[in-house]
């Protein structure tokens, strides 16, 4: 038996055989849909196996941070396309021109930061025509507006719906019409009372429904806004997220819920919430951060203690709680008020307190923790999270105030890195 030759170092080493390509094409898609588009195309130019592979992607997503200005110092006006956002366009075209026809959708994404809205509204129509089931749209056109095709605002087949106008270049005239929609969450929207609640109201079976960057204040009232209205049979998850503001001011926001199955409600804002919300029998998880940055009109500032007061009763049936530190101090700004006020929570298992990022002088707020915490009776122990920046004199303080209040429960603490 002749001995195996050693390779020689500079022997080039063989190829072996291509696993990847030899797989079957659903694994193959799987794999191109799990990276952008863009990406995806590319693959072509790897052999005869990947040529046309992408054409039958089910998955597509455009981002024109992929075709980058080259010199910014020669921007083009509001009015024009750069020579980046033309290879976007035609690069999207392309795709859309060859994709196989036969095939429909399930998630198409569109982020575009180039003055197009013919390019915004052509994908949206081919989505809509290949019946998607996921949709994202980021468009930041500065001078035109889009409009949403009709075979998009009534989809029958849409069942996530992801909007964020940053320039607020989409129209919203018309209420949305998605009997599958189960998740909508909208970015950017300047006072869409009206068309949040029309859009909810035809959405029969939304489950989730995220606001962010909510502005419901118009520039000529500082301290009142427009009532929003959400009614869902189905919402389970809800979550506001409220812009700071005209001019970074603080105001109040009435809004009314009736969600029966809703099971966790997030607020975030500098806002003072004067909600009215029915009966919540699955509520579990609650997360409020309400940031009262010292732009509070008088009239507001006498009403937020009440205000925020009235929202926490409303959510008694939370069993998981998470309070900012600004929410805190808001409680703390009548001390005399909470010892009149029933406590909020009688559910209430695990409650974490978080501080901003690199907020390390915190002067522990006892009474407003033994107003949240006494009356609870649901297990025999709480666990209560609270910043890592705190001393430990004021954690055991937690304990040792309860205990004043007539608390009897154990209680957990614990640390966590804010």
């Amino acid at each position: 038996m002749k001995p195996k030759r050693s390779r020689k170092k500079n022997e080039p080493i063989s190829c072996e055989e291509d696993r990847i390509s030899s797989l079957p094409d659903p694994i193959l898609h799987q794999i191109l849909s799990s990276i952008d588009t863009y990406t995806a195309v590319r693959t072509c130019a790897l052999s005869k196996r990947w040529r046309h592979l992408w054409t039958s992607l089910h998955r597509l997503h455009f981002d024109s941070s992929q075709f980058p200005a080259q010199d910014y110092s020669a921007a083009p006006t509001f009015h024009s396309i750069s020579s980046e956002g033309l290879r976007f366009s035609s690069f999207v075209n392309h795709v859309l021109s060859l994709r196989d026809e036969a095939l429909n959708l399930s998630s198409f994404s569109l982020i575009s930061a180039y003055d197009d809205p013919g390019l915004a509204e052509r994908c949206i129509c081919y989505a809509g025509c290949y019946n998607v089931k996921q949709l994202l749209l980021c468009i930041r056109s500065h001078a035109s507006i889009i409009v949403l095709p009709r075979c998009f605002t009534n989809s029958e087949s849409l069942e996530v719906l992801t909007l964020d106008n940053s320039y607020y270049s989409i129209s919203m005239d018309q209420p949305f019409c998605l009997p599958a929609l189960k998740t909508l969450r909208l970015e950017h929207f300047d006072d869409p009372a009206n068309f949040i609640t029309r859009t909810v109201a035809n959405c029969p079976n939304l489950e989730t429904l995220v606001l962010d960057n909510l502005d419901l204040c118009s520039e000529d009232t500082e301290s009142q806004c427009s009532k929003l209205n959400i009614t869902g049979a189905q919402i389970r998850k809800l979550e506001l997220c409220y812009y700071h503001g005209h001019n970074w001011k603080c105001y109040e926001s009435e809004v009314e819920v009736s969600a029966l199955r809703l099971t966790s409600f997030k607020l975030v804002g500098s806002v003072s919430p004067v909600f009215s919300m029915g009966s919540l029998p699955c509520l579990e998880d609650v997360y409020v951060d309400l940031c009262p940055e010292g732009f509070l009109a008088d009239e507001v500032k006498q009403r937020m203690l009440l205000n925020v007061m009235n929202l926490l009763g409303q959510l008694r049936e939370a069993t998981s709680v998470t309070l900012s530190w600004e929410t805190l101090e808001t409680l703390a700004m009548d001390p005399d008020s909470l010892k009149s006020q029933p406590t909020p929570f009688h559910k209430l298992k695990h409650l974490k307190l978080i501080t901003p990022r690199g907020y390390s002088n915190s002067t522990l707020v006892l009474n407003v923790l033994a107003y949240l915490a006494q009356g609870s009776s649901c297990s025999d122990t709480l666990v209560v999270e609270y910043p890592q920046a705190l001393q430990n004199n004021e954690a055991i303080g937690i304990e040792r105030w309860c205990r004043l209040f007539g608390y009897e429960r154990d209680i957990c603490l614990y640390t966590f890195s804010s």
